[in-house]
């Protein structure tokens, strides 16, 4: 998949090695149903990149999706339905919803092809990968605010959703 030159936006709150493959601007994504003492609750609106590891919503707070949560991803009209490892989902509203899907599936795969060839493992092996940089802390629901000073300065307004 062809690399982006990352905008103002973007650009910093990128990790090394991390490229942007498509901007999609003004998009709704809303998590399906969230669970009691979910701190995702409510639709954003923003502009979405998607990069070769996340979906990250420039809205306030900011929402990440780390593509290795996503496990399914459904085209319904106009909207693309994301089920994540830990069974919650995302709905994303996009014109282009097609194309979205076909970029996130080919993002998905240039992942794992990469995550295979430097751990040397076998295509579908499970991998224990430590998180460095980013400390988790999980509330009821499974949706999990996260520290980063590398992607933000302010932690308040990131919300990392992803599995337990």
């Amino acid at each position: 998949m062809a690399t982006l030159e990352p905008d103002e936006a973007i650009a910093p709150l990128l990790c090394p090695g991390e490229r942007l493959l498509a901007v999609h601007r003004n998009v709704v994504l809303e998590p399906s149903e969230p669970l009691a003492g979910s701190t995702v609750d409510s639709c954003r609106a923003g502009d979405l990149y998607l990069t070769s590891r996340r979906l990250r919503v420039q809205s306030h707070p900011v929402l990440c999706v780390e593509l290795e949560w996503i496990e399914e991803i459904v085209r319904a009209g106009n909207q693309l339905l994301l089920t994540l490892s830990d069974g919650s989902g995302v709905c994303i509203v996009v014109p282009g919803p097609r194309l979205l899907r076909v970029e996130i599936s080919a993002a998905r795969a240039s992942a794992r092809r990469a995550n295979d060839t430097e751990n040397d493992t076998e295509p579908g092996q499970a991998r224990v990968e430590p998180v460095a940089s980013a400390q988790v802390a999980v509330p009821a629901g499974g949706l999990s605010p996260v520290t980063d000073s590398e992607l933000v300065e302010n932690a308040a307004d990131v919300t990392l959703h992803g599995p337990q």
